[in-house]
């Protein structure tokens, strides 16, 4: 009877001690999850989009403030969009960095999304929603610092598009420090002109070039 009674304690003892283990572990994988440039991929809402933040709100240093840059650029320099039509994006950090991310959001002038992303690799890149919006992000953080996908303009113009992307370049070191954020926007008008004019502007770089893009904060052309 003795040992039977030590043998439930000792049961209890190993039950505790594992739901411990197993929540300190989780606790301990959220939170390098949250710091390390969120490996498996950027969370929402962080595209530097007006009324967004950007990947500085987990990580040290101030946007744009490092020596390299990001880059959109779409369709090989398209300035334009047909409604309908479909091109290819890329997005580009360029930073000495050990691992890489980026968060972006097409939408129009009244912040609402606008066309549809279409994923070219779905091993290195992800679609994600929230709050009525769709983004497109890296899918686990890596040495990779350059992502494509293809973006369908909607079937009817809707004027001005800007394309909205901030990006990470990690030291990989697990913390907050020693990481660099980048920002840019690319702006698209339409096939008829209407909306004001088009480009990208960001940081020290910028993929598409152009004016001075109408209506769209943060762009300066």
């Amino acid at each position: 009877m003795a040992l039977q009674i030590r043998s439930k304690k000792n049961m209890k003892k190993f039950i505790v001690v594992t739901i411990i283990l197993f929540v300190v572990w989780g606790l301990t994988d959220i939170a390098t999850e949250q710091v390390d440039g969120k490996s498996s991929s950027a969370p929402t809402g962080k595209t530097n989009a007006p009324g967004q933040g950007n990947c500085t709100s987990c990580h040290s240093g101030t946007l744009n403030s490092g020596t390299g840059n990001l880059n959109i650029n779409i369709g090989s320099g398209v300035t334009k969009y047909l409604p309908g039509s479909t091109y290819t994006v890329q997005v580009d950090v360029n930073a000495n960095a050990v691992t890489y991310g980026f968060s972006l959001i097409a939408q129009d002038v009244n912040g609402l999304n606008a066309g549809t992303i279409n994923l070219i690799n779905t091993g290195n890149t992800k679609v994600k929603s929230s709050g009525g919006k769709t983004y497109v992000s890296h899918k686990n953080a890596t040495a990779t610092s350059s992502w494509q996908f293809e973006w369908t303009a909607p079937t009817a113009s809707v004027g001005q598009i800007g394309f909205y992307a901030a990006g990470l370049a990690s030291d990989g070191n697990s913390n907050k420090s020693g990481d660099e954020t980048y920002s840019a926007i690319a702006v698209l008008i339409d096939s008829m002109g209407t909306g004001g004019s088009s480009g990208s502007s960001g940081g020290t770089g910028g993929g598409n070039s152009g004016g001075t893009g109408g209506g769209f904060p943060g762009f300066t052309g």
